[in-house]
């Protein structure tokens, strides 16, 4: 895939890469966010590398840093260096041989190694210098998985050209393969990630060798310095150093590791004083190698036999010319040429009747019959035009009073509508107060905005008079009807239509309606036993049909008046010819009355509005029987008030 240049700078203003010029880049990440980046500048003259400048970059902000200083001394070369946990270290044994010989089995072992795995671009191996001349040569052979991928804030440094990565390994080993080729007894290079629990530890005493990358997770710094004692350990053994040896370097690393344990150690003989005898330009102090000696290390591997190890790329690094360039390759040869020209030709002349006959015969296989199709249009045109018309010149009325219906709040009742199709919405009524501490204004507003919110309406203005001594305003209120046929989703305490006044009041009834063939029943019954309950029974059902004719739906103001309307629902066709029958047979003795049982403050407290409000309708049921003593009468008042007390609270 063809790398993109960094976009930084435009390509006239960016300088040309200097061919001597190598950075090596450490990013320091923590959490997830980027918090740093560390660049090691070399050049690669005819000798080994020569480190030339480090700079540091920190915050958020390193990247952009990062892209500037490469647009304005750009290198030939960028490394970048994984984490440890990133990588797959695998130390091979090649048997001896030439050089020739077993670079080519290095590469077998190789290949058997990739099948099904890695990529061939993540994944390399060099032969490691010889540590005794007359036993097998080891390899190091490092995997960058294809399931890891560089992190999103990182994209804009691989998209720079001649941008490679390199494990943290592949610089430790070479730092100690140089230190023991120089003449060290022993060696031991650390690199230490405590964000990821990444170890990577490089070994070599010249007899024996051994180098590992693993992770731990050290829940603690305790627990974080114990695995990588045991890690360590446990390398060392497996590479048959001898055990008292293994001891030894295992208390010495441990007297090495300081409170933070992370970063980059030399906890054996000579230590950074060999090191900085491989790396030239290297600093003498310690700090700069315990931040940098990775980096380092990377710097002595791109010097010698391992710079392989520092040429993983995250993406196959090849070019695809472009469809432009692909055509004129292909359209200088003479052949393709040639058809090139007759195809032209062919399109030129076929192409636009083709089209035509093919569009025509589609229209033809859609509209078989376009008279007719012709027909259907300016008849929908004409009612399309007859609707416009009738949209703009009449009022849905009936509609309309249905929306003041549904947006007038329980509380206001309405003397006066007036509507007309040039002039505003015009309403008279009364607004009375709800509840204990309720006010007749807070209803009025309440209309305006419910009627605002419906879409129907707008501009609403309104004034009121001082309430009375009884709480009562009057007031006037006038609106815009700006969508008359627009249908509201008004909602199920809002809508009279979805729910009525009286089931708001007194819940859903569960008794079925009178018969419409007999609705002169109850005063049929009335008529032939007069009394001063049926009379009055008689008056209460005609207020309570005037009560339900009114639109707006106005509550009950008093507590009187609330028992009234629970005392005086319909009886039932049932009922009422049961009435009729027992008042006409003669002897008959009326059956002994029904009373509930008594109810506690308790129980009346517990019961939902709708509950107390069936109670309610039970207990006045039974007052209004005869037989009744009155202890039972005073105590089913008391409950009745209670009741009606509990159904108003929500």
């Amino acid at each position: 895939m063809k790398r993109a240049a960094a976009k930084s700078a435009p390509p006239s203003t960016r300088q040309a890469a200097d061919p001597a010029l190598a950075w090596v880049i450490a990013p320091t990440v923590r959490g997830g966010v980027l918090e740093g980046m560390r660049i090691l500048s070399m050049r690669t003259g005819s000798g080994s590398p020569e480190i030339t400048d480090t700079t540091v970059f920190h915050g958020p902000a390193c990247v952009r840093e990062t892209l500037t200083k490469f647009d304005s001394a750009p290198p030939n070369r960028i490394v970048i260096l994984l984490p440890s946990t990133e990588v797959i270290c695998r130390v091979l044994t090649m048997p001896s041989g030439s050089a020739e010989q077993l670079e080519m089995a290095l590469r077998l072992q190789i290949e058997n190694l990739l099948l099904g795995g890695s990529a061939r671009w993540r994944t390399e191996g060099a032969l490691l210098p010889l540590v005794d001349p007359d036993g097998p040569r080891p390899a190091l052979v490092v995997e960058w998985p294809s399931s890891r991928q560089p992190p999103e804030f990182l994209k804009p440094l691989f998209g720079l050209s001649g941008v490679t990565s390199a494990p943290v390994i592949a610089g430790l080993v070479a730092l100690v393969t140089g230190a023991i080729g120089l003449g060290a007894s022993e060696s031991m290079a650390i690199d230490l990630e405590r964000e990821t629990g990444g170890i990577s530890v490089a070994f070599s005493n010249g007899i024996h060798s051994a180098f590992r990358v693993l992770r731990e997770d050290g829940e603690d710094l305790d627990g974080w310095r114990q695995s990588i004692l045991r890690g360590i350990h446990e390398m060392l053994v497996l590479a048959e150093v001898p055990e008292a040896d293994v001891e030894a370097m295992v208390a010495r690393v441990a007297a090495g590791l300081d409170d933070r344990c992370d970063g980059f150690y030399a906890p054996l003989a000579g230590g950074i004083d060999s090191f900085r005898s491989v790396v030239r330009g290297s600093s003498d102090d310690p700090a700069w190698w315990h931040m940098n000696g990775a980096m380092a290390g990377t710097v002595s591997a791109l010097g010698g036999g391992l710079a392989r190890l520092c040429s993983l790329r995250a993406q196959e690094l090849v070019e695809h010319p472009g469809f432009l360039r692909q055509l004129v390759i292909s359209a200088g040869r003479p052949k393709t040429a040639t058809r090139l020209a007759i195809a032209a030709i062919m399109l030129i002349a076929l192409l636009p009747p083709a089209a035509a006959g093919g569009r025509l015969m589609y229209l033809r296989w859609r509209l078989p019959e376009p008279e007719a199709f012709a027909r259907i249009l300016d008849r929908d045109d004409e009612q399309m035009a007859m609707y416009r018309d009738y949209d703009h010149q009449a009022w849905p009325m009936a509609k309309l009073l249905g929306d003041i219906a549904s947006t007038t709040p329980e509380g206001i009742e309405l003397e006066t509508i007036s509507i007309a199709r040039d002039a505003p919405l015009t309403v008279l009524g009364i607004a009375k107060p709800r509840g204990s501490s309720g006010n007749a204004a807070d209803a009025i507003l309440q209309m305006e905005e419910q009627m605002r919110r419906s879409g129907v309406f707008d501009r609403v203005e309104k004034s009121w008079d001082p309430p009375n001594a009884n709480g009562v305003v009057k007031f006037d209120l006038s609106a815009a009807v700006i969508k008359p046929s627009l249908v509201p989703n008004y909602p199920d305490d809002q809508d009279f239509a979805k729910r009525t006044l009286r089931d708001r009041k007194y819940g859903v009834s569960t008794e079925s309606d009178p018969s419409p063939a007999e609705p002169a029943a109850p005063a049929a019954v009335d008529a032939a036993n007069p009394s001063e309950d049926g009379n009055s029974a008689g008056s209460e059902t005609a207020a309570s049909t005037a009560a339900g004719s009114d639109s707006t739906g106005t509550a009950a103001a008093t507590t009187a008046a609330d028992e009234a309307r629970v005392r005086r629902r319909p009886p039932t066709a049932s009922s009422s010819t049961g009435d009729i029958a027992r008042r006409g047979r003669p002897g008959a003795e009326p059956p002994p009355p029904s009373v509930p049982e008594p109810l506690t403050d308790e129980q009346i407290t517990a019961m939902t509005p709708s509950e107390a409000r069936d109670a309610a309708s039970r207990v006045s049921t039974a007052r209004g029987q005869s037989g009744v003593d009155e202890a039972t009468e005073a105590r089913l008042k008391a409950e009745f008030y209670k009741l009606l007390e509990r159904a108003r609270k929500p």
